[in-house]
């Protein structure tokens, strides 16, 4: 067993963080509370040179006055920057509690100028729990939108709700209930 103080776990944790480096940046709220702006976004990505840029909240970066002014402005400048740059980017969005408790299919329209996101999106995979025989929730991803394959791909993905993790694997599934309307057109 090799403890702490052996210079061989210092030279591995050094070595760890070398092969790392470049491949997973987390970037949070500046010192002194003021969101990022855009240009020094697209300048520490550009530093950075990720292969996959994800975008948690628009609305922490700029000072807008509501999330659609944050779409209207940002989407097109994300979408240059991956077109730019060759990066994917993913943006992570909530569902809001409607559209959760339906659990429909298509939530990128659900959000204030979700249909913006949507339409500049390349693929869209929408997350949901659902209820198994056994009675134990399942998560299944479900590919909403693609630009060059089939969408519409259902995959259970493995949930450890203990460790909130998933496994490395997926494994096709159908639907257990038909995604709902809202409106019946």
């Amino acid at each position: 067993m090799i403890k702490n103080k052996d210079p061989r776990v210092e030279d591995a944790q050094k070595k760890i963080i070398a092969s790392d480096r470049g491949r997973f940046k987390l970037i949070g709220k500046p010192k002194g509370g003021k969101h990022y702006s855009w240009d020094q976004i697209r300048d520490i990505t550009i530093q950075v040179a990720p292969e996959l840029l994800i975008i948690d909240y628009l609305t922490l970066i700029g000072s807008y006055r509501n999330e659609l002014e944050a779409v209207y402005d940002l989407i097109p400048k994300i979408k240059g920057l991956a077109d730019d740059f060759g990066i994917a980017v993913m943006m992570l969005s909530q569902m809001g509690r409607s559209s959760r408790a339906a659990q429909k299919g298509g939530s990128g329209g659900h959000a204030a100028g979700g249909h913006y996101v949507e339409d500049a999106a390349d693929v869209e995979i929408e997350l949901l729990k659902e209820d198994t025989d056994d009675y134990t929730p399942a998560i299944v991803a479900t590919v909403t939108k693609t630009r060059k394959s089939a969408a519409g791909g259902n995959y259970a993905l493995g949930f450890i709700p203990r460790t909130l993790s998933f496994k490395a694997t997926t494994t096709k599934v159908e639907r257990a209930k038909a995604p709902t309307k809202i409106f019946n057109i």
